[in-house]
């Protein structure tokens, strides 16, 4: 049990540096800085949609209705259609931030 927290730790320490890496650059901190914590909070989402439990799948469907959340509003919902497809805990983390990243480009 350790072990696989101690394992879970290493990869979630990894993608912080990855997002402080793509994040931080430039001159403008205040932007480096938003950028960062939004991604950051993109992986959070992901981490919580995914629960305690990291060997579970999450929809697509759900999500992207997690990860734009915080873009919508009533005049412009998110409207997702599809059948349900299941992702394992790496892809769709990679596919939280790529939406992300599409949501706030």
């Amino acid at each position: 049990m350790r072990g696989e927290l101690a394992h879970r730790i290493k990869n979630l320490i990894s993608v912080i540096q990855a997002l402080a890496l793509q994040s931080l650059k430039g001159e403008d901190l205040a932007a480096a800085r938003d950028t960062f914590l939004g991604r950051l909070k993109a992986v959070a989402h992901a981490q919580l949609l995914l629960g305690d439990d990291q060997a579970t799948a999450v929809t697509i469907d759900d999500l992207a209705f997690s990860t734009l959340a915080p873009f919508q509003s009533e005049q412009q919902p998110a409207l997702i259609s599809g059948p349900p497809v299941l992702l394992p805990p790496k892809q769709a983390l990679t596919l939280t931030m790529a939406i992300h990243e599409l949501a706030t480009a």
